[in-house]
């Protein structure tokens, strides 16, 4: 089950013939690596090392300098929105730091300028940050919400939509089985009947390419403690310049406008930019720690993150198989993910979630199935030891 896989060359991040291979990148993960096999990126990952120690420099220099710190805080912040405009394919005007992905789905829903009759589509699998804003909005304002049966194919979606869809709402990754939305596909079919596109990306960004110019995406959310492994309260909200005027910020604060340091300067017109949507304050620790996080990714290379991602999956879907168990995950190559989920056929998935635990394997429980989620700098090891913890447990095949 071995196999060499080299991280490769990322270009301006790296100089010229340097590359960050996994094993190097490994190293920066040693805090759990040293106590668990992790396997849980789509639950809330480990941080790396370099980003502990960029959060604790800027602790560090608000607790020496008060507010001082804010002329080197700004550009680390900045930064940081030019790295999440690259991990997107857009430009850094069109992304905002948000609190969570939650909040992200928040903005648009309460944002958009809702008429009599529309309709949003949603797919009924959704984790419930994706469900709950559409349910509250129907009561309120009477937005017909069109749920997507099963999984959401493009099949699906387009028998869901019409001419008054107003917007189409899916996941890029869907949370239990790690399903991976044809993203092009959707956005078409959002084209075709002048819909707008809002992509839940928390369960895709940092483990798969995505170009949001590219796919017609028109609004994104992603918080940053999962596949991105930054902190948790830190999130990239993605709104396209071409929809930009769709939303209005209701929550409007004093740094949704152009000038905020102009305070007695009540006529501003709001920022040009989705900077519009950073009402106050921001979780400025978060953001220097997700900054962190997405320069790793990028040394290393998303195409080669991607890559090694989906090997380390087809490694472990082979091995689960070959012992007989159940793999519900699909694994068609335009389907899979950094997500697998299987039920043991002859053993309760939640003693197995637990005794797995026990024996120092990291996973999660979700819908009577346990999901695994390798990340880049996994080892075939890793993968080993989880088959070789089931085997230890007896989960059998079935019989004849």
């Amino acid at each position: 089950m071995r196999a060499d896989v080299t991280i490769g060359h990322t270009g301006p991040l790296k100089g010229e013939g340097e590359a960050l291979d996994w094993r190097e990148a490994r190293e920066e993960f040693e805090a759990v690596l040293s106590r668990w096999v992790f396997l849980d990126h789509a639950s809330v990952c480990p941080l790396p090392k370099r980003t502990v120690r960029a959060i604790e420099r800027y602790l560090a220099e608000v607790a020496s300098s008060g507010v001082l710190h804010e002329k080197k805080t700004d550009p680390k912040v900045e930064e940081a929105r030019g790295l999440s405009a690259r991990l997107l394919g857009a430009s850094p005007e069109e992304v905002a730091f948000v609190q969570n992905t939650t909040a992200g789905i928040l903005i648009v829903a309460n944002g958009l300028r809702w008429r009599e009759g529309d309709n949003v589509v949603v797919a009924r699998c959704e984790f419930p940050a994706n469900i709950h804003p559409w349910r509250f909005l129907a009561e309120r304002k009477g937005v017909e919400v069109r749920f997507v049966e099963g999984r959401p194919t493009p099949d699906a979606v387009k028998e869901a939509v019409d001419e008054r869809t107003r917007l189409v709402s899916l996941s890029f990754v869907q949370y239990a089985d790690g399903y991976r939305l044809d993203v092009e596909a959707v956005a078409e079919i959002c084209r075709r009947v002048g819909a707008l596109f809002l992509l839940d990306a928390i369960q895709g960004l940092g483990a798969l390419r995505l170009n949001v110019k590219g796919s017609g995406v028109h609004f994104l959310s992603a918080d940053g403690h999962k596949w991105l492994l930054g902190p948790e309260g830190a999130a990239v909200f993605y709104v396209s310049k071409e929809a930009l005027e769709e939303l209005d910020p209701v929550w409007c604060g004093w740094m949704s406008v152009e000038a905020p340091e102009e305070f007695e300067r009540h006529d501003q017109p709001l920022k040009p930019s989705a900077k519009r949507f950073e009402p106050g304050t921001r979780n400025n620790a978060g953001i220097v720690g997700l900054g962190e996080s997405m320069k790793l990714l990028l040394e290393v290379g998303m195409e080669e993150v991607e890559r090694r991602v989906l090997y380390l999956t087809d490694l472990l879907v082979e091995g689960l198989k070959e012992k007989g168990h159940r793999v519900i995950s699909p694994r068609g190559e335009r389907e899979k993910s950094g997500i697998v989920s299987f039920v043991p056929q002859r053993a309760d998935p939640r003693k197995v979630y637990k005794s797995l635990k026990a024996l120092g394997v990291l996973v999660s429980l979700r819908g009577g199935a346990i999901r695994v989620s390798p990340h880049f700098y996994n080892s075939e090891e890793d993968i080993e030891a989880l088959l070789d913890a089931l085997e230890r447990l007896r989960v059998s095949p079935p019989g004849p």
